[in-house]
């Protein structure tokens, strides 16, 4: 790359066919390999699983059969000795060191029945050296030539495409299990982070992920930076997924305010000369109100979802009575958030 641009061959076609296929094989990793394939989040059709899969193997990053091997062990063991990325060896064996060693040499793979029943993965098992080859050099290639970059586009839509495809997989398994927030559990050390969101299709959310792997999307709020989830989903618009799975927002609230009451807890006892966490008995039914008031807004959302589903009148007196209890229950939801919220800030004066 570098005698390229020194020389003054450097072209801008050349540069975004780079970034295009990176975008693309990355999404054969994420959106295939690993929310697809690994976690099953949602199903796809036939056409769609083989994109994924010719895409995934362009990445260098073993067969998907092999890598969700590898991802399902992580789940399984985080932190502890079987996973296979233990950020408990060191940042450098979560990153990369764990593939230059041969530590999983000759070990039975055997947590991917599911995935040999697709004859589409045993075909990319078997050829995937041909097809990585194919489609991660020799296809930028033959496009660059198109104006007369062949070298370029294997060099830099090729080589250099691929060292950033790499690292930016394995930045996941190394910084997002050692820098960024823990708004959902500690349980692990997966850490949620923007910034490699950003760089990864939307993976960094990983503390999310460690706890609701089922889930299609990492990051589950609209305004959170996952291409993955938009291309998922733009897919089922079309037929090509189905059934994605979301999880329950109950189930999501409830996982933040316990993290978050843990760690007022936490801190109350920190600043108290004695460590106890007496006069504390507030705190419970302080998250109880948002939990109950959450529950009551998503029910109310229901009714009238499933009324509108039913073509009801919407000057009926039944949908004006369900628009008003949405419209009371989103306030009671907000209004007990806010004292959370607010209880939150006062720690270091309850103290």
């Amino acid at each position: 790359t570098i005698w390229i641009v020194a020389t003054g061959q450097f072209r801008w076609p050349t540069l975004f066919l780079a970034m295009a296929m990176m975008g693309a094989i990355g999404f054969g990793i994420t959106g295939g390999y690993h929310r697809l394939f690994s976690h099953r989040s949602y199903e796809a059709r036939w056409p769609y699983r083989l994109a994924v899969l010719l895409l995934g193997a362009a990445a260098f990053q073993n067969s998907a059969r092999k890598w969700c091997a590898d991802h399902r062990l992580h789940h399984r063991h985080t932190d502890r000795d079987k996973d296979p990325y233990n950020i408990q060896k060191g940042m450098w064996h979560a990153h990369m060191g764990w593939i230059l060693s041969n530590e999983g040499d000759g070990r039975v793979i055997d947590n991917v029945a599911d995935l040999d029943a697709d004859p589409l993965i045993r075909f990319q098992h078997r050829f995937y050296i041909p097809i990585a080859a194919v489609i991660s050099f020799v296809l930028p290639a033959a496009i660059a030539s198109l104006w007369g970059d062949p070298w370029g586009g294997l060099i830099v839509a090729g080589f250099l495409r691929l060292v950033a495809v790499h690292h930016s997989t394995f930045a996941i398994n190394s910084f997002c299990h050692f820098v960024g927030r823990q708004p959902y559990s500690d349980e692990n050390s997966a850490r949620d982070s923007w910034l490699l969101a950003f760089l990864t299709n939307g993976e960094g959310f990983h503390n999310f992920h460690h706890v609701f792997q089922a889930d299609y999307r990492n990051g589950h709020r609209s305004y959170h930076w996952d291409p993955t989830k938009w291309l998922i989903a733009a897919s089922s618009w079309i037929g090509l997924t189905k059934n994605l799975r979301r999880t329950n927002p109950a189930k999501i609230l409830k996982a933040r305010l316990r993290m978050e009451q843990k760690r007022l807890v936490e801190r109350v006892s920190a600043v108290r000369s004695d460590g106890a966490n007496a006069g504390l008995e507030w705190v419970e039914p302080a998250r109880r109100r948002v939990e109950v008031a959450h529950a009551r807004y998503l029910s109310a959302r229901e009714e009238l979802r499933s009324a509108r589903l039913q073509r009801m009148d919407q000057m009926s007196d039944r949908v004006r009575e369900l628009k008003e209890e949405l419209r009371r229950t989103r306030i009671e939801f907000s209004i007990a958030r806010e004292e959370w919220n607010g209880l939150l800030r006062q720690v270091p004066a309850l103290a």
